[in-house]
Parts: C-alpha cells; sequence; structure tokens
C-alpha cells in the first residue's frame, strides 16, 4: 500500500468523481458551513484556516459569511478549482499549496476547521500529531478548532468490507475495506466503473473514536470542549456516523 496515495488520488480519481457529486452539492456545504459558525461560536471578520481544503467548498460559503478564510491544500488542481470559484462568486480567499505537516502560522487564526475526514492520511501517527501541533501553533490564545471525522465505533459496527460509495449518471464507485485492529488504520481499495472501463486507486486513513482523538489532541495541547454526532449537532453516541469534535487552545498556553 503506498504511503503516499493522497499525492495522487485527489489529482486523478476524486476531482472527477467527488467533486460534483450532487450529495457534496451547495446544501450540505451551507448546513456544514453553518455548522462550524454555530459550534465554534465566531462572528465576521474572525480569520479562518481552511486545513485541507479540497477543492474549497467550505472557504467559499465561508467566504461569502463574511469570514476572512485561508485555504491550505496539498492538490495544486483543488486550488485552482477554489480560485476560480471565489473569482466567480466575487469573494476574496488566500490560498496556500502545503502539506498540513508543514504550515509555519503563529497565532494569526481565531479559528482552525478541518473538514469532510482530511485527517489520519500518514502511516506513522507522529504525523498525525504533528498537524494538531501546528494547529496549535496557528491558532490564537483561546482560538477555537472544528475537526470533522467519521467516527469509528460507528463504523465497526456495521462495517462491511464492499460497499456501493456511489451510482448514478453511469458512474458506479465500489470501495473494497481491510481494517487494521492495532492500528486503527482502514485500508480500501475504490473501483470506478464508467462507460465500460475501471479505474482502481488505493488509499488508507486511520478512524479515531472520541477517546483517541481526544488523546491526540491533548498531546498537541489543545483542550477538548465538546463534541456531535451530526452536523444538525444531536449528541454524539456509538452510532453516530460523524465524530464531530470542538476543542481550543486555552490562553494559558501562551508560552507554547
Amino acid at each position: 500500500m503506498p504511503t503516499d496515495w493522497f499525492q495522487t488520488f485527489f489529482t486523478d480519481i476524486y476531482p472527477e468523481y467527488w467533486t460534483g457529486w450532487e450529495a457534496l452539492g451547495p446544501e450540505r456545504t451551507e448546513k456544514e458551513a453553518s455548522f462550524v459558525v454555530q459550534a465554534l461560536n465566531i462572528q465576521p471578520p474572525a480569520r479562518i484556516l481552511d486545513l485541507a481544503c479540497g477543492h474549497g467548498r467550505h472557504s467559499l460559503a465561508l467566504a461569502k459569511q463574511g469570514f476572512r478564510v485561508v485555504g491550505v491544500d496539498l492538490t495544486q488542481r483543488f486550488l485552482d478549482m477554489g480560485q476560480r470559484a471565489a473569482q466567480e462568486a466575487g469573494v476574496e480567499i488566500e490560498w496556500h499549496r502545503q502539506d498540513m505537516r508543514r504550515i509555519e502560522f503563529n497565532q494569526e487564526f481565531d479559528a482552525v476547521i478541518n473538514m469532510f475526514s482530511a485527517f489520519g492520511y500518514f502511516e506513522d501517527e507522529n504525523d498525525d500529531l504533528e498537524v494538531l501541533r501546528r494547529v496549535h501553533r496557528a491558532l490564537k490564545p483561546g482560538g477555537k478548532f472544528s475537526i470533522d471525522l467519521i467516527n469509528r465505533d460507528s463504523v465497526m459496527a456495521r462495517f462491511a468490507p464492499v460497499a456501493v460509495v456511489r451510482e448514478e449518471e453511469g458512474v458506479l464507485v465500489l470501495e473494497r475495506r481491510d481494517f487494521e485492529p492495532l492500528t486503527g488504520i482502514n485500508h480500501s481499495t475504490v473501483h470506478v466503473f464508467k462507460n465500460g472501463e475501471r479505474r482502481d486507486h488505493h488509499l488508507t486513513c486511520r478512524l479515531f473514536n472520541l477517546t483517541e482523538i481526544n488523546w491526540f489532541l491533548s498531546r498537541a495541547g489543545l483542550r477538548f470542549l465538546c463534541a456531535y454526532g451530526s452536523y444538525e449537532g444531536e449528541e454524539l453516541d456509538r452510532l453516530s456516523h460523524r465524530l464531530l469534535v470542538v476543542a481550543d487552545k486555552p490562553c494559558a498556553h501562551l508560552g507554547r
């Protein structure tokens, strides 16, 4: 399994088959952006870092509300898509191509968001921890952090080794999964069928439950505040599909 799968997956298969997916359209994006604003209790013109912003759907929604948004992603194709969308919408967003483990912001943001399971991609858990340490550094004292993950407890309760991810408009996307209990990493092979052709891609993602992500947050100097099980603000339980966690950078950690 390639450890740098994200270098090609988000350039090759993902933009073509996910960014235009109706299920990820404006209605869902607005709901997710509204959840972030309410959960973090922030108001424009607060400065927000959208970490691993993808093609910028949340960055754009937040910028339209008057927030000052910086989008960071490793995939240049995504950043180009986001910039075009921002220009068409008449909003200003600052875009940076960077590895999330290497961001150098220092106490610049009122909030940092990491949306749609854009965390846990690295083979070494120390890399995941480094991402959160960089988030801590990027936040102003008292700044808030929101991370949006798939709830590992729910996945394990309903684990399916093979699943249909998408089936519409002549496109069929299947996913084969193999979970490693020791590492918490889910190995997936995505098969995309379209026009009689098949394309395959391999990816990995570490899955977290609330106990585990709280441990990572604490190690990075971030303080857990609350968790939700949906974008409607429902209480988290073991069968909640999403794991939406809110943390902050305590003001007492000025010297970190």
